[in-house]
């Protein structure tokens, strides 16, 4: 299945059981960088947000919103977009939590959420895919594809996990995804 994006948000749906919930992974354009973030909660309810990272190539930052919805799809959620979810969530009932569509004229970030003061080095990102996933990298998935950004240390690499959190490790462990 294909992730379709609308404007630049991703919305699943979650109803198995006593659940109602809503993950919403999105863009938002802030100058001339991208911040993807995730929301999440119960429908009809204020969903809360965490920001999941800030890039400065939009096809970095929509790599990252579609692997984490893919992994909320892994768990049950199911892609509002998709031809056969018949639930009740559509995009015109999730208005207040979606971003607005990133185009020429995008919106400046709101007050409630700030663009880092701190600003690190820019270095050059790739994708690369564990070819081992056992010692201290035991929470990179074997053939997973990932993120990835040189280090000023020898034989090391900082990989971005799962969660989002940028990691050092060995370069040994992973390859370069384009070979």
């Amino acid at each position: 299945m294909s992730v379709v994006m609308s404007a630049n948000n991703l919305v699943a749906h979650c109803d198995e059981g006593v659940h109602d919930k809503v993950y919403i992974a999105c863009v938002r354009r802030v100058g001339d960088d991208y911040i993807v973030l995730g929301k999440w909660g119960r429908r009809g309810s204020h969903l809360a947000s965490q920001e999941k990272g800030i890039f400065n190539n939009f096809e970095v930052a929509i790599m990252k919103a579609r692997d984490l919805f893919n992994k909320k799809l892994k768990k049950g959620y199911v892609n509002i977009e998709h031809p056969s979810y018949t639930g009740p969530v559509s995009f015109s009932g999730m208005e207040r939590e979606l971003e607005a569509e990133i185009g020429n004229h995008s919106p400046s970030l709101p007050k409630t959420v700030r663009k880092p003061t701190k600003k690190k080095t820019q270095r050059e990102e790739y994708a690369v895919v564990c070819t081992l996933n056992s010692g201290v990298e035991d929470g990179f998935d074997a053939d997973g594809e990932y993120l990835a950004r040189e280090t000023d240390e020898d034989g090391t690499i900082e990989v971005m996990d799962c969660f989002g959190k940028w990691r050092n490790v060995s370069s040994a462990r992973f390859v370069n995804a384009e070979v």
